[in-house]
């Protein structure tokens, strides 16, 4: 499960969808677990005007378009992200990633070359 309180440039781009698809507090709790989202739909069908509190977690859901626009424009030319895996303390935790930047190969060319 992924919650996340709109900024303001999320909220923007739901000002050209159906108003009633983003929630009234602007915090957006997306799951890719289907008895949640089964449950979620269950509930807003009880009350027709509604839209599901919990939305399902995938590539095409506007938050995660927003979520890889805002990643692409964090990386500059010839840079590309990295994700390294650290190994977790306890057996029963997930491990956990430590995002970083590194600079690509063309990048170090061009800068060891100009």
């Amino acid at each position: 499960t992924l919650t996340l309180d709109a900024p303001e440039d999320l909220r923007d781009r739901f000002a050209h969808m159906p108003p009633e698809i983003a929630p009234d507090n602007w915090r957006f709790v997306l799951t890719t677990a289907h008895h949640r989202m089964a449950e979620a739909v269950a509930a807003s069908r009880r009350d027709e005007r509604t839209w599901p509190q919990e939305h399902y977690l995938w590539r095409l859901h506007p938050v995660v378009n927003w979520l890889n626009d805002r990643m692409a424009a964090t990386f500059g030319r010839h840079e590309a992200p990295v994700l390294a895996a650290v190994p977790s303390l306890a057996p029963t935790r997930p491990p956990s990633y430590s995002p970083a930047w590194y600079p690509t190969a063309a990048a170090t060319r061009s800068s060891t070359n100009g």
